[in-house]
């Protein structure tokens, strides 16, 4: 076989070119591509004799078997790739055919092929879809507080990030429940049921049954307002109707446990030796804001099993910092009321 080089312009057209001279049976031994603007070069065995499929033209062109017709082949590795100015390479896809054979020989000879290159590490999942951060994000909780425990519990576990909320809420009122009480909050939060349901647990506890002072509204309001003296007679509370002006008279007339239901819209009196009560109505998804319990000695949370998402009423609770006395379901068969609990609440909502 005798071994020819010759040029094109693109490695494919030599090797036609090289076929169009000496037949269909030349063998591409090595390809070098040209640079940019250059020559592409190739080296082929052409067969002893004359070519098959070769034209009569061809034949005669071709020069006679003679040392000086023959070309030698390059050295293995004298042919490089192209190369740019700076010294990079054209195409990191090429590989010269010296590189290519020894890896082929190598593995004929049954030598170990080298070790596969080590997996990157998976990534971790993205915050956007981390289940615990979309499931605080779906109960209402803002986005940054929601980002922080989802955070700490990819780092560490759910239950220090539900550790980390539980010490953000406020805390458990404690001690014996006061005795005299008075019960704010927005229209429709449940401020008189509660005031029938504390009476009725007090009586049960064997103590004795508070008197009820219902706090009028002011004449312009007086129209919209619905008394409630009827429902309070009709667990035989006792009864004082009055308006904002006489609380104090009536109060010091008083002896015992007093539990006072107040209209809407009506402020926290002075304090006195009154327990100021705050009525939060967890149906309702209002903007947190520090200012809701600054008046209140402590909190009650209304209607939670109706609430359309819990972490609305976490931020309102985390604003206002007012300790917690109770979860009051909405009025059914049974009492609904549940001891405010901050690490089983945080538990709650983390796990779900």
């Amino acid at each position: 076989m005798d071994i020819r080089t010759i040029t094109g312009t693109s490695i494919s057209e030599a090797l036609s070119e090289a076929r169009s001279l000496w037949g269909d049976g030349v063998v591409m031994l090595q390809a070098e591509p040209g640079n940019p603007g250059g020559m592409a070069r190739i080296a082929v065995g052409v067969p002893e004799g004359p070519a098959q499929g070769a034209s009569p033209v061809a034949v005669l062109l071709q020069e006679p078997a003679s040392p000086r017709a023959i070309s030698v082949a390059p050295a293995p590795g004298s042919m490089r790739r192209g190369r740019r100015a700076d010294g990079s390479l054209l195409s990191d896809r090429i590989r010269p055919a010296t590189e290519v054979f020894a890896r082929l020989s190598s593995a004929d000879d049954g030598k170990t092929n080298p070790e596969p290159a080590p997996q990157p590490a998976a990534e971790a999942q993205p915050l956007a879809v981390d289940p615990v951060f979309m499931r605080l994000i779906r109960h209402g909780l803002r986005p940054r507080r929601a980002r922080e425990l989802a955070e700490l519990g990819r780092s560490r576990t759910s239950s220090e990030a539900a550790e980390r909320l539980a010490a953000d809420l406020p805390p458990a009122v404690s001690g014996r429940p006061p005795g005299r009480v008075v019960f704010v909050g927005a229209p429709g939060s449940g401020k008189t049921s509660l005031v029938v349901r504390a009476a009725v647990s007090r009586v049960r506890a064997g103590r004795t049954a508070p008197t009820v002072i219902v706090v009028a509204p002011d004449p312009a309001r007086m129209h919209a307002w619905q008394d409630p003296t009827p429902m309070f007679e009709s667990f035989d509370l006792e009864v004082i109707r009055c308006s904002r002006e006489a609380l104090a008279s009536a109060l010091a007339g008083l002896s015992g446990d007093v539990l006072i239901d107040t209209p809407s819209g009506f402020g926290p009196p002075s304090r006195g030796n009154l327990h100021v009560r705050l009525v939060v109505d967890a149906r309702s998804a209002s903007p947190a804001t520090a200012r809701e319990g600054q008046d209140a000695d402590s909190v009650v949370v209304t209607h939670i099993d109706q609430a359309p998402a819990l972490g609305y009423l976490t931020e309102r609770l985390i604003s206002m910092k007012t300790p917690v006395a109770a979860l009051v379901e909405s009025p059914g068969p049974t009492d609904g009321i549940r001891a405010w609990n901050p690490s089983t609440f945080a538990s709650e909502l983390c796990d779900g």
